[in-house]
């Protein structure tokens, strides 16, 4: 994505410099086709991330049904995948998903003006404006970009407005390619947050219910008044040494001869 962000730019710089009667320093149109074997080839991996994060999103809303204190959920658990998909509420059901993890799995207890759940959402609300802003972006730059690829060589062809149309729209689509990148790493800071959250959650859970865990009993240091001597232990399979006769004292002393 920063990638084709820079070259985006690049070709607006050229596009620019033939809107103003300059050389260009390159063909903008083998920069156009670099991008679109660049989207080509990342788009199956991009496909497999989000996947990934599908299963993470549902499993992470299913989790919080498990917590004993309920708190208010807002969608159910199937709209952690559906509400992607479903068109218009996919603009703001996501984001009332995440809100209910958040809240639900956020081990520490509630603060009487929920500062501290104020202050934590604001990384989700930071990811989901961000996200938000992809999509108007891109629909601006495909209306303003002109269509085609006409010859820049041609005399009777005027490349200056169909340059500067083209140098706004690759402008525009490369900020659009950074706030996603922006997006994408407040994503990565959201999911390790309440993965955080939820670990911290079921440790607690199960010393709850179990107790503490145990640990190996280490003797004290020499000296302490506890210290006691402990023989070694001996292994049930080792050969053990024969006993040693034991001889009953005899009251009989020898006779002289």
């Amino acid at each position: 994505m920063a990638f084709s962000g820079v070259w985006l730019l690049e070709r607006a710089s050229q596009w620019d410099d033939i809107a103003h009667g300059r050389a260009p320093d390159g063909n903008p149109y083998r920069v156009g086709d670099a991008v679109t074997l660049l989207w080509r080839v990342s788009a199956i991996p991009i496909l497999a991330l989000f996947v990934v994060f599908l299963i993470w999103f549902y499993l992470a809303r299913t989790n919080i049904d498990t917590y004993p204190d309920r708190r208010a959920r807002t969608l159910s658990s199937g709209w952690s995948v559906g509400g992607w998909f479903c068109p218009v509420v996919n603009l703001w059901f996501p984001m009332l998903v995440t809100r209910d993890i958040w809240r639900a799995s956020d081990p520490r207890p509630p603060h009487p003006d929920n500062a501290p759940e104020r202050g934590g959402l604001r990384l989700v609300w930071a990811w989901w404006a961000t996200l938000m802003c992809v999509i108007p972006l891109y629909v601006y730059t495909r209306h303003v970009r002109p269509d085609g690829e006409p010859d820049l060589s041609d005399d009777t062809f005027n490349p200056i407005p169909y340059a500067e149309a083209a140098r706004t729209a690759d402008t525009w689509l490369a900020g659009d390619y950074l706030i996603t990148t922006i997006a994408a790493g407040l994503l990565i800071a959201v999911v390790a947050r309440i993965t955080r959250f939820q670990t911290e959650r079921e440790h607690r859970m199960v010393a709850a219910r179990f107790g503490p865990p145990q640990y190996a009993h280490t003797p004290p240091a020499h000296g302490h008044p506890t210290a006691r001597a402990i023989a070694p232990a001996r292994l049930p399979d080792a050969p053990q040494p024969p006993p040693r006769p034991q001889y009953a004292p005899s009251n009989q002393t020898k006779q002289p001869t």
